[in-house]
């Protein structure tokens, strides 16, 4: 950052973030996990495995510009981009609510206040699953009454549950133990 000549005063330093370039062990060992779990029978959907040939890395910038030689203060690799972003005003509520949403931050505001500002939750939501995607690429479980984990242009997201479908042995099992129990 000094050898780029600093930050100017629209760099929001807490949402900085690393995008790494994978190596050759890096990307053998990706290819080798993808390979144990496409053998196993997991719930993994392996599918959903991001197979590109970078990748973010979460990183506390503050920590790393004050702290010179600590372990924030990660050594760069060939190819990696440092990205600061301007300062984002907003907050963005996606996933299982009922109008997907970008609404101004307020450091007041809790995050069932920001699902609320989002029509409220979806009928299949995941309440107690939610979590907050930062701007620097970390992740962290979002609580409903929560105020300290939402930060301007982070996301909050609220998974949804699967829906549960009625097999015809499913039914056949109930209405085989119903009979049985009315005899």
């Amino acid at each position: 950052i000094a050898k780029a000549g600093g930050l100017n005063n629209w760099a929001y330093v807490k949402g900085a973030r690393l995008v790494r370039q994978m190596n050759a062990e890096e990307r053998a060992r990706l290819q080798s996990t993808v390979k144990i779990l496409n053998s196993a029978k997991d719930s993994i959907n392996v599918a959903n495995i991001d197979m590109s040939s970078s990748y973010t890395v979460g990183i506390d910038l503050q920590t790393a510009i004050s702290n010179p030689g600590s372990d924030a203060d990660l050594i760069l690799r060939a190819g990696d981009n440092l990205i600061i972003p301007e300062y984002i005003s907003t907050v963005k509520i996606s996933g299982n609510v009922m109008y997907p949403n970008t609404v101004t931050y307020n450091d007041d505001m809790t995050v069932s206040d920001y699902v609320t500002q989002a029509g409220g939750y979806g009928f299949r939501s995941k309440k107690s699953k939610a979590y907050v995607v930062y701007m620097n690429g970390t992740v962290a479980k979002a609580r409903k009454l929560s105020k300290n984990v939402v930060e301007p242009g982070c996301e909050i997201v609220i998974p949804q549950k699967r829906e549960k479908k009625a097999n015809l042995a499913n039914i056949l099992s109930i209405s085989t133990t119903a009979a049985s129990l009315a005899t």
